[in-house]
């Protein structure tokens, strides 16, 4: 403190009184008593007689007048609306629910293999986030990359029959998650990581908890049937109900949904539950009946 005083030419005296219990300090001139065990404070008039405080305004123009700028033009401006859209989509609250919706809506996708309102909602969701980060200059392209990499090696762990041994799951995880808070934090060293990890936090808690929620209600729900063979199947309706599969051993047939590795398909003209081997099956595939496990049908790709 009093290298700084001396630095702008204050009485360094002054300066160490503020910051230094131990030290007495009297001033006659400036009526300024300062006892052991009290920090030193000053008035405005006390500032101004002693020299840290250079003049007193009591407006701009004042102010502006006193340092030689009296016919400056003061020019006020306002947000614009669209400021004011990119503050509030940045916001923490807003910025932890878009990203919370974009999670909750790529779940279902990739749950359900079906991309409908719900995925386009996602995709907005993120759009929201990462524009109006990338608007207010808290994330830059490279930042927006990163998370659509990420995207894409969840893609190929989940729905490709690539053998990435989890590897390209975790790749994509990182991706999508730095991603997100450097887009929350802006910068590590200048952001605010503390409200970034709290949002973040906030959002992947409640995406977890939605999840939870979505595997325990949506096989129960009128949405998730049109996804999943829920009717019986009779005999009179062409369906074959016995248990004994064995019969289908080397026929062929079509995948009627993705095989992950389990779906349904068309063999002989009925409807069967089937396995794959572990591969991932595209619907609208011509299998093979490899083999039978009691229940279970195994099959390849023919």
């Amino acid at each position: 403190m009093r290298s700084l005083a001396e630095t702008y030419h204050r009485r360094p005296d002054i300066a160490e009184a503020m910051v230094d219990e131990d030290m007495t300090l009297t001033d006659s001139t400036a009526t300024l008593d300062k006892p052991k065990g009290k920090l030193l404070t000053l008035t405005t008039d006390e500032a101004v007689k002693v020299g840290y405080c250079d003049t007193i305004a009591t407006s701009i123009a004042d102010a502006l007048d006193k340092f030689g700028f009296k016919n400056a033009v003061v020019v006020t401006t306002e947000e614009s609306w669209s400021e004011n859209l990119v503050k509030f989509f940045t916001s923490p609250v807003v910025s932890g629910l878009l990203i919370l919706i974009g999670l909750t809506g790529l779940f279902y996708a990739f749950k359900t293999g079906h991309f409908s309102w719900i995925a386009a909602v996602a995709i907005l969701s993120f759009a929201l986030f990462f524009g109006a980060a990338y608007i207010a200059k808290l994330a830059t392209i490279l930042v927006i990359l990163s998370f659509l990499a990420g995207i894409v090696f969840l893609i190929i762990e989940i729905a490709t029959p690539i053998p990435t041994f989890g590897i390209a799951g975790i790749i994509g995880i990182v991706l999508a998650i730095g991603a997100l808070f450097y887009a929350l934090a802006g910068n590590f060293r200048t952001g605010n990581t503390t409200t970034a990890t709290l949002t973040l936090s906030a959002s992947i808690a409640g995406f977890i908890v939605l999840v939870i929620f979505m595997i325990r209600t949506l096989p129960k729900s009128t949405l998730w049937s049109k996804f999943i063979l829920t009717h019986e199947e009779k005999p009179s309706q062409g369906y074959i109900t016995t248990v004994d599969f064995t019969s289908y051993v080397g026929k062929s047939g079509e995948s009627l949904t993705h095989l992950r590795p389990s779906g349904i398909a068309v063999i002989d003209g009925a409807r069967l539950d089937v396995v794959s081997e572990g591969e991932y099956i595209p619907a609208k595939t011509s299998i093979k009946v490899i083999r039978v496990e009691g229940a279970r049908i195994i099959v390849g790709s023919a």
